[in-house]
């Protein structure tokens, strides 16, 4: 007997990458989820900010298309949610211990925030070459626009200038 639809795995629903589709997956749950009043908690958590980060950049890298846009649309919400950088912190001063909000290890949340932009600026650079598929370049003007919707002056600094360029 027919035991109903094939799962996504089978030939016949299209997929040529199983990977590649839970990939698409996970990178719209993401967005979905950090774009939720609970999304800054979960990026300025110690465990799940950085894996976050970390999983947007590799498939800003992917050689799917589909999903390069998903994680381009999601480095809104990331880059949104990160904690800003600390605003005493300029080209004068390097170290969070000379922000005004107090000392902090490397790996505080303010720290982490400026990291976060930072850590992904070569990536978003990446997706605006000429080379790159409009699909992506427009995921990624949207995700840039969400993430100043979230914080406007995001990208009013030394680190965000060659973004805005």
């Amino acid at each position: 007997g027919d035991s109903g639809p094939s799962p996504p795995s089978s030939p016949g629903w299209g997929l040529r990458d199983d990977g590649a589709a839970v990939r698409h997956g996970r990178l719209l749950a993401c967005n979905s989820i950090l774009s939720t009043r609970w999304g800054a908690s979960l990026m300025a958590d110690r465990s799940v900010g950085p894996a976050i980060v970390s999983s947007v950049r590799s498939c800003m890298r992917d050689r799917t298309a589909t999903v390069r846009a998903a994680a381009c649309r999601a480095v809104g919400p990331v880059l949104g949610k990160s904690l800003p950088p600390c605003p005493a912190l300029d080209a004068s001063r390097t170290s969070a211990d000379e922000c005004p909000r107090g000392p902090g290890p490397a790996s505080s949340p303010s720290v982490r925030g400026a990291t976060t932009l930072r850590e992904l600026r070569g990536d978003i650079l990446r997706a605006t070459r000429a080379g790159e598929s409009a699909d992506v370049q427009l995921a990624l003007a949207r995700g840039l626009t969400r993430a100043t919707r979230i914080m406007p002056d995001l990208f009013l600094c030394r680190t965000g200038m060659p973004v805005m360029d």
